[in-house]
């Protein structure tokens, strides 16, 4: 496959492509899988389950199903994201000790602490988020 862009660096973009050739509407230049993935959720309104990302109903009492080893609510109890190293798997513990300590655990603490699972778990896209998260700070600062 021909390579149709640049990478480049400027202080007032940071790290951003260029293509490098004219490119046609609609046409895919790349494609990357995510470094981590976790459930979207802010204030009140719809969760997603933390297996597999789809949108649940929220009532209350919440979820008809949950998670069977830290009690989250989730599509199914048989979602197999829950058991997943790279979804829920991981901190599926973790959550069911918070829980019992805390009586809830906010769904807004699941992407930062996969990020961190990644230290161990995947080295190098661990390495890579924190050069993203410095250059992305670095913009910030100097905005």
């Amino acid at each position: 496959m021909h390579i149709s862009f640049q990478i480049k660096v400027s202080a007032e973009l940071g790290r951003h492509i260029v293509a490098s050739r004219d490119v046609k509407k609609g046409e895919v230049l790349f494609r990357e899988d995510p470094i981590v993935l976790g459930p979207r959720h802010i204030g009140p309104g719809p969760i997603s389950c933390p297996g597999c990302f789809r949108m649940l109903e929220y009532t209350f009492p919440p979820c008809a199903d949950s998670c069977p080893g830290c009690g989250w609510p989730a599509c199914s109890r048989s979602c197999s994201g829950l058991t997943s190293p790279d979804r829920h798997g991981k901190e599926c513990l973790l959550f069911a000790i918070v829980k019992k300590v805390l009586k809830c655990c906010p769904m807004e603490i699941v992407l930062p602490l996969r990020c961190l699972f990644l230290q161990t778990t995947k080295p190098a896209a661990w390495k890579t988020l924190k050069v993203l998260a410095e250059e992305a700070s670095a913009k910030h600062v100097n905005a």
